[in-house]
C-alpha cells in the first residue's frame, strides 16, 4: 500500500468515526461527538492528529496529546486506529513511526495508550514496541499500557522545571 500521511483537516471528522465506529461498533460515536471532545480541550494542551490516505479514502488516523485535564509536561497519550479492513497491511506500523518522529519534539518523559480488547492486535502491536501493561485504565473494555522512556529523574525533573516556567 502507498498512501501518504497528512494533517488532519476538519472535512476528515466524517472518515474517523467510519473508522472508530467500523472498529468498535458496540461503542458508536458520532461526528458532533469528536467535534464537542476536540473543541472542549485545554488550549495550552499539546496534541496533534493525523490521517493516513490513500487514494482519496482516509484508512487510519493517529495522534498524541498531553495526559490529564490539567497539562502535564512530558507526559503523552498516543492513540492510532486503522480501517479493520486495512489492518496488517503496514498502516499503522507507518502511522506509529510517524507519530514516534513527531513527539520526539517534545521530548516526553512518559507515554500512554490503550488497547481495546475488541481488538486483540493492539496490545501485541504496543508490546512489540516496548510497551508494557499498566494498571491506569479505568474502562473496562481496555487494557492500559505505558512506555516510560530512558531518561533519569533529575533530567525529568529539569525538563518539567524549564517547561513550567
Amino acid at each position: 500500500m502507498s498512501g501518504l500521511i497528512r494533517a488532519f483537516l476538519n472535512s476528515d471528522y466524517n472518515a474517523i468515526v467510519e473508522i472508530h465506529n467500523r472498529s468498535y461498533p458496540d461503542n458508536p460515536v458520532t461526528e458532533s461527538d469528536w467535534c464537542h471532545d476536540d473543541g472542549n480541550v485545554d488550549p495550552r494542551s499539546i496534541r496533534a492528529r493525523w490521517v493516513y490516505e490513500e487514494d482519496g479514502r482516509v484508512l487510519g488516523l493517529a495522534g498524541y496529546r498531553q495526559v490529564g485535564d490539567t497539562p502535564r509536561r512530558g507526559e503523552y497519550e498516543l492513540y492510532l486506529l486503522v480501517h479493520p479492513a486495512n489492518r496488517g497491511c503496514g498502516i499503522g506500523t507507518k502511522l506509529y513511526a510517524w507519530l514516534e518522529k513527531a513527539i520526539e519534539l517534545y521530548n516526553p518523559i512518559a507515554l500512554q495508550a490503550c488497547a481495546q480488547k475488541v481488538v486483540i492486535d493492539d496490545g501485541d502491536f504496543l508490546r512489540e514496541r516496548g510497551w508494557s501493561e499498566s494498571d491506569t485504565g479505568s474502562d473496562p473494555n481496555q487494557v492500559a499500557f505505558a512506555k516510560v522512556l530512558n531518561v533519569s529523574l533529575s533530567e525529568t525533573r529539569a525538563r518539567r522545571a524549564k517547561c513550567s516556567r
